[in-house]
């Protein structure tokens, strides 16, 4: 705990979600259990700081395993990276989801719709401000498509964006 205080305010949230996972499962005393209570209180620490629960599948635990391996060989980034990859694809998921209804007839949205896919585009790319890990293409292939369409949303000047 006493690491979690001293760099909350010298972390972006993600790293210290992630960090704060490692180190954990580093030093958490129990055989079975490590992973699913630091990854509940990684995504603690993100939820307290705004962001949604970073959920990883079952078919990433090889990969999990190998890059907490490396994290304990002295690097976490590899482990970060894959944190934000995984973040970074899921969000891709749910923004391009929005953009094809919202292609389909931006008129037509409720306000609250137009209101929360503003909103989802808006955090999700000042969320990406946010990653000091480099990301590899594959976390980065719908990033300018989605920086086109926020600019295309915010262009519209639809009724519902004026206050």
């Amino acid at each position: 705990m006493r690491w979690y205080r001293d760099n909350r305010d010298d972390l972006c949230p993600f790293e210290l979600a992630g960090i704060f996972h490692y180190r954990f499962v580093q030093v958490h005393p129990f055989v079975d259990g490590n992973g699913r209570v630091a990854r509940e209180l990684m995504n603690f620490i993100l939820e307290r700081n705004g962001y949604p629960p970073l959920i990883l599948e079952m078919k990433d635990r090889e990969e999990y395993l190998k890059r907490l391996k490396m994290a304990d060989e002295g690097d976490p980034h590899p482990f970060l990276e894959m944190l934000a990859v995984r973040m970074i694809v899921d969000y891709e998921d749910v923004i391009m989801s929005f953009q094809d209804k919202a292609l389909k007839d931006l008129s037509n949205l409720r306000e609250d719709e137009l209101e929360e896919l503003m909103e989802l585009l808006i955090w999700f790319m000042d969320m990406m401000k946010d990653f000091h890990v480099s990301l590899p293409d594959e976390a980065r292939r719908n990033i300018p498509s989605i920086r086109k369409f926020l600019e295309m949303v915010r262009a519209l000047d639809l009724p519902q964006m004026k206050e």
